[in-house]
């Protein structure tokens, strides 16, 4: 069974740009399928695997950011910073995080800042 030793590994290896993301979301993949078996679970089960960002200014409509990201990295990231700063402060990506894992796709957010002028959509794909 692949530990978060190993699944952090691949994080260093994508920040020491040894790996590209995609290939680490591969790999993050592949493990994800290896615990799927051995929990008597079916690995094929389409889960989200993507989580995008975009940012547009409300004007123009003209795209400012983005950006798109392998969830398992969200999910580790998030994991990581958890350790850092504690479970109380991440309380508020409770709900993204239940959607991600309960197999959401679609629009999770959208918000407008009228004084900066920008809206962001996050989707999980």
């Amino acid at each position: 069974m692949p530990t978060n030793e190993e699944r952090l590994r691949i994080l260093q290896m994508i920040s020491e740009s040894k790996i590209t993301a995609q290939d680490g979301a591969r790999l993050l993949e592949a493990m994800r399928c290896a615990d799927a078996q051995l929990e008597g679970k079916d690995p094929t089960t389409p889960i989200a695997r993507w989580l995008h960002v975009r940012v547009t200014d409300i004007t123009s409509a003209k795209t400012k950011t983005d950006i798109t990201i392998p969830i398992h990295l969200v999910q580790m990231g998030i994991k990581l910073g958890a350790h850092f700063v504690g479970d109380q402060h991440l309380s508020a990506y409770d709900d993204v995080i239940n959607a991600i894992q309960t197999g959401h796709t679609g629009k999770l957010l959208e918000a407008e800042d009228n004084e900066s002028g920008e809206r962001v959509e996050i989707f999980v794909e």
